[in-house]
């Protein structure tokens, strides 16, 4: 969840609204009610997740340094750097 986690920061990540309770403590993670959290936002994480692995896969299978270059281009964009 390191998409998620990167969310954090900004206070929009998918786990926010489970991170703090009425008088702002700090929830643990255990203790946090998996309810409130945000479904689309972990899933558009994994999808990011896969997503950088299958580049990260073809660019240890390329040989060519061209699509090599496009697909290093295309992992640092989807893994925001």
């Amino acid at each position: 969840l390191v998409f998620n986690e990167g969310y954090a920061s900004t206070g929009d990540g998918a786990r926010s609204a489970a991170r703090t309770g009425a008088a702002g403590e700090l929830i643990t993670l255990e203790q946090q009610d998996r309810s409130l959290w945000d479904e689309a936002m972990i899933a558009e994480g994994r999808r990011l997740v896969e997503t950088a692995q299958s580049y990260r896969r073809a660019i240890g299978e390329c040989t060519n340094a061209v699509e090599r270059a496009f697909l290093e281009r295309r992992l640092a964009q989807v893994s925001g750097r």
